[in-house]
């Protein structure tokens, strides 16, 4: 009996065990269950904070209402309701410090804006929907809610610098080859039907956005398909975000940034970014030094620009006001030079025209290639009839089997007097010749001058800042800090009320089949119609702008390769850009 008893109490034992095991395992399951939901929910909080936070940042500083209104709007989209706030982008003002909304299905958001008082700044805090949590009914625990935060930094005041692509206007299309950029774009017009284009992403930094002003855009049309990465026949495609005034199109269709609402923060509207100009590199003391300390006259005429020869006086290659240049720290005449290699040089100062073509007419012996050294160089447009070669601007101009080289250099375009373009064809206001040339030079097969090459047409920039800079060891006389000539490789005025002087009158003409440019830093052509025509750019398979191209109107042609051409972004400066936008906490 003593035996049975003793089994008989260690079965009892055993299933004891047994059972508080079981709740042992039960609990673990449990735990790690709602742990794995509450996971869930806690980073769809935090990407809709994230979301959120970066579309009110878009509209700051201009206006802590329009903020407030565009995080209504995508979370309203994210949670299928509709916004409270007006999706209509209201006139630049102030707003109250936050705003707050509790969503149909309990999800709560405040926004602070300024955040910590400073107004590049908006913080966005979510607290989740209820979260019913597995098998806490069994141990009595009921649903439980998750927080997220976020804060995100606008860009002031030059919002259009935080795209690849901005245009006032509209994007026209030609050609039959894919348009390739890298980085988002913006237009203030249609794209047209013709269009072949894909905004690339760039990994941590821009999600390759479009987003197209008014309403009605048609992402593709005559058959034409977007996949992730490529664009087939006549579409506009995206890694990022696309939207039309207030619509956005069907996730995974033309736009890849997510499958699913919660990861495809889409903004409330496409208002119109700041186009509010850099400082003139005219009026700046850094760029001034380079041509003798002395602005440039933008009324000038024959006796501020006399005609400017590089060799003899046969044939005039342009017209520039003589005197001096600091070039890498030493003074020196202004006039060009030719080198041991055959290369004519140009130094910083002030010109009316120049036709790099001519430099063959004057010496038969010289390379076909003008090469700037660093600093700044103004063209008013001023020309005579009687100079020979302008027809209706000043400005540049290339012509046909010849280069425009340099780096560290800034070039500031106006019209006060005359039109002024820059031209890889001829010397007009709106340039028709095909038979171009070349601004800069393919990376892979750079110019040779002696020790030095000549690639990319470069801004002033530093290789610490931005690893794609040319210039090893950065400027030679253009801080970083300085907006009016670091990482700007071509200026021209939008006109009034950005700038004193008239808008720029004159056409960027990058075109021909045998034309291509690679140019580093921004491209800043805007203006106002019907003088600018704006740009023209064509691609010819490997013509680069690593940069930004800011313009009244965009022409834009993918030539006969299929590659197509490459605008990547890139951030030049903190100064340029007025501070990197994007999730600062």
């Amino acid at each position: 009996m003593t035996g049975r008893r003793r089994r008989s109490r260690q079965s009892g034992q055993a299933v004891v065990l047994v059972a508080l095991a079981m709740v042992a395992m039960i609990g673990m399951t449990s735990l790690v269950i709602s742990g794995g939901a509450l996971y869930v929910a806690r980073r769809q909080a935090q990407q809709l904070a994230d979301g959120a936070a970066l579309a009110g940042a878009a509209r700051i500083p201009c206006s802590g209402q329009n903020a407030y209104a565009a995080i209504d709007g995508l979370l309203s989209t994210q949670l299928n309701t509709t916004p409270t706030l007006s999706q209509t982008p209201a006139a630049c003002g102030s707003a109250s410090a936050t705003w707050s909304r509790t969503y149909p299905d309990g999800t709560q958001v405040t926004a602070t804006y300024p955040y910590a008082a400073d107004t590049t700044r908006i913080a966005v805090s979510i607290v989740s929907a209820q979260v019913p949590l597995p098998l806490g009914g069994i141990f009595g625990t009921g649903p439980s809610t998750v927080a997220a935060r976020a804060v995100a930094k606008g860009v002031t005041p030059t919002s259009w610098i935080n795209y690849a692509v901005y245009v006032q206007s509209g994007i026209n299309c030609g050609g039959n080859s894919p348009i390739n950029v890298s980085g988002s774009i913006y237009s203030g017009g249609p794209i047209d039907s013709h269009c072949s284009l894909y905004a690339h992403t760039i990994a941590g930094y821009d999600q390759g956005n479009v987003s197209v002003y008014p309403s009605g855009q048609l992402w593709t049309q005559g058959g034409g398909s977007c996949l992730p990465g490529v664009v087939t026949g006549n579409a506009v495609c995206a890694d990022g975000w696309e939207i039309s005034s207030s619509q956005c199109p069907t996730p995974l269709t033309t736009d890849f940034l997510g499958a699913g609402r919660l990861g495809y923060p889409c903004p409330g509207s496409a208002a119109s970014p700041g186009l509010i100009a850099t400082p003139e590199p005219n009026a700046d003391s850094a760029a001034l030094a380079t041509i003798g300390g002395t602005a440039c006259n933008p009324n000038g005429t024959a006796a501020a620009y006399p005609l400017l020869y590089a060799k003899g006086t046969s044939k005039p290659i342009g017209r520039m006001r003589p005197g001096q240049a600091v070039v890498n720290g030493a003074t020196v005449s202004n006039a060009p030079y030719k080198d041991a290699f055959g290369y004519y040089h140009l130094r910083p100062g002030c010109y009316g025209w120049l036709d790099v073509s001519q430099i063959t007419q004057e010496d038969g012996a010289a390379k076909p290639a003008l090469v700037m050294d660093p600093g700044l160089y103004y063209f008013s447009g001023y020309f005579q009839s009687s100079d020979g070669d302008p027809t209706s601007a000043g400005g540049v101009c290339v012509g046909s089997g010849f280069q425009l080289l340099g780096k560290d250099v800034t070039l500031e375009f106006t019209s006060n007097v005359d039109p002024a373009s820059l031209s890889t064809s001829n010397c007009a206001q709106v340039p028709t010749s095909t038979s171009s040339g070349a601004i800069g030079a393919n990376p892979l097969t750079p110019v040779v001058d002696g020790t030095n090459s000549y690639s990319y047409l470069s801004a002033p920039c530093s290789p610490t800042t931005t690893t794609l800079c040319p210039l090893a060891g950065g400027s030679s006389w253009c801080a970083l800090t300085d907006p009016a000539c670091a990482g700007v490789v071509v200026w021209a005025p939008p006109g009034p009320p950005s700038t004193s002087l008239p808008a720029i009158n004159g056409t960027y003409y990058v075109k021909g089949s045998q034309a291509y440019a690679y140019m580093y830093g921004a491209v800043f052509w805007p203006g106002s119609a019907p003088f600018n025509v704006g740009c023209q750019w064509t691609a010819n398979g490997t013509s680069a702008i690593v940069g930004a191209l800011v313009c009244l109107s965009l022409q834009q042609q993918g030539g006969a390769v299929s590659q197509g051409n490459g605008i990547f972004y890139a951030q030049a400066n903190s100064s340029t850009t007025g501070g990197k936008s994007g999730l600062t906490e």
